[in-house]
C-alpha cells in the first residue's frame, strides 16, 4: 500500500510465470500503469495507460517450484513521474492500476482480457 504523503513509500509484489520450461518460454513482461481519479471534486486527473517498464527474462530467477519469479518493487514517486502527476493530484480513493503483459518467445502475449482468470487472476491497483 502506498502512503500518498510520502513519495518514497513503496509497493512490492512477487510475480511468478507459469513457464513449465524453466524460462525457455518467457521472453519479457511489460508493465503498464494508468491512474483513475476517483475524487473529481478537485478536477479529473485521470491518466491513460502508459508503458512503465519492461522486465527482461534475464532479470527473472527460478523459484522453489522451478518457475520464473520476479519481485516487482517501485516507489510512489516513480508512478507519479511516469504519468506526469504531482503528489497533490492524488487522494486516498484514487487508484494506480497496474497491468502486466506476458510475452513468450513464440510470439504469444498474455494479459488481462486475453486469457481466462486461471492465467491472470486480476488487475492490481494501489
Amino acid at each position: 500500500m502506498l502512503n500518498i504523503t510520502n513519495t518514497q513509500s513503496t509497493y512490492s509484489i512477487e510475480v511468478e510465470a507459469q513457464d513449465a520450461q524453466a524460462n525457455a518460454l518467457l521472453d519479457e513482461v511489460e508493465l503498464y500503469v494508468n491512474f483513475k481519479d476517483n475524487t473529481l471534486d478537485n478536477g479529473d486527473s485521470s491518466k491513460s495507460e502508459t508503458l512503465f517498464f519492461n522486465i527482461p527474462v534475464e532479470e527473472w530467477q527460478l523459484g522453489p517450484d522451478n518457475l520464473p519469479r520476479y519481485t516487482l518493487s517501485n516507489n510512489f514517486e516513480s508512478l507519479l513521474n511516469v504519468l506526469g502527476l504531482s503528489i497533490d493530484q492524488v487522494s486516498c480513493k484514487d487508484q494506480f492500476i497496474i497491468r502486466l503483459n506476458l510475452k513468450l518467445t513464440m510470439g504469444k502475449n498474455f494479459t488481462t482480457g486475453t486469457v481466462g482468470p486461471s492465467v491472470i487472476a486480476f488487475d492490481t491497483s494501489f
